[in-house]
């Protein structure tokens, strides 16, 4: 089909196969969406190498994702959203499961478009910070499991400074584990320096009262140089959030319910960080008070 320039499949059964030399006659092929228990030729070994010179939009879904060979997205050069989803149940910790079964190369290329990255459990387990120093317009960065791996910073990336100038909204997921502070700021100041709006939630295999990994304080101090951030997002907690009030200085915004619109104590002055304390089903907006600032007037 030569003159193909979208495809998208949804809810395929395994009687849908994908062979060798799948899209291989698809040249302007620009959007693919794929999804559903696919067959794959190829078995356990996944999918071969796909080049699509014309993809912008790839986006494959449970039961696609796991045969999907990274590499292939080298040869999109145009490529401007990816995403791969495949939520086959984590029970143990990601670190331990065969990395292989991914058909994940190291990324070394650069993408100049590349927009948006989105991957969701398995496919998740193979990312790597350094992908954001290869993808200049990336914008949007959604990663659904974090492993111990992907929070050890590579220091010879690291050294080479600061990059994700165009990154502007980051949301991470964090399988159970203990967030190393030092670790963890340096990968926000190295790669997420430019973050508007950054949300952290726990991987829902766990309850947050069974998690001490990452709490506010620790989170306040690894992006405490993240100037441009304007929201943070993570859960709180329902009752415990008393005691942090006072700890951290919170106030609560208070939101009209014909508007929307929230409003803050006027005669107090606080700091442009508005944090949401959320699960999901509620929402609580606050705001530190900004001592610095008070004690400078006084």
């Amino acid at each position: 089909m030569p003159r193909l320039k979208k495809l998208h499949i949804n809810h395929a059964s395994s009687a849908v196969e994908i062979g060798q030399g799948a899209f291989q006659d698809c040249p302007v092929l620009e959007a693919l969406s794929l999804s559903g228990e696919v067959g794959c030729i190829n078995g356990a070994r996944g999918f071969n190498v796909f080049r699509l010179p014309s993809l912008r939009c790839l986006s494959l879904g449970n039961g696609v994702a796991k045969y999907f060979r990274l590499e292939s997205i080298r040869h999109s050069r145009l490529l401007e959203h990816l995403t791969l989803i495949d939520e086959r149940p984590l029970k143990s910790d990601p670190s331990d499961l065969n990395l292989l079964e991914l058909n994940m190369a190291a990324w070394t290329w650069t993408m100049p478009h590349l927009n948006t990255i989105k991957l969701s459990g398995r496919s998740a387990l193979a990312f790597k910070f350094e992908w954001v120093r290869c993808c200049p317009s990336l914008e949007t960065l959604d990663i659904d499991v974090m492993t111990p791996a992907t929070l050890r910073p590579n220091m010879k990336d690291i050294a080479k400074g600061p990059c994700g100038e165009s990154l502007r909204t980051c949301q991470l997921n964090f399988f159970k584990q203990v967030v190393n502070e030092e670790c963890f700021r340096k990968i926000l100041e190295t790669y997420c320096g430019r973050v508007v709006q950054l949300k952290l939630t726990i991987h829902d295999l766990y309850s947050p009262a069974q998690w001490d990994g990452l709490e506010l304080g620790l989170v306040l101090r690894a992006t405490k140089a993240l100037d441009s951030l304007e929201t943070l997002t993570m859960f709180l907690g329902r009752l415990n959030i008393i005691p942090l009030l006072k700890w951290y200085d919170l106030v609560e915004g208070k939101t009209c319910e014909e508007t929307g619109k929230i409003t803050w104590p006027p005669t107090v002055k606080l700091k442009k960080l508005c944090i949401v304390n959320s699960d999901g089903t509620f929402f609580r907006r606050y705001r530190q008070t900004d001592r610095d600032s008070m004690d400078m007037d006084a």
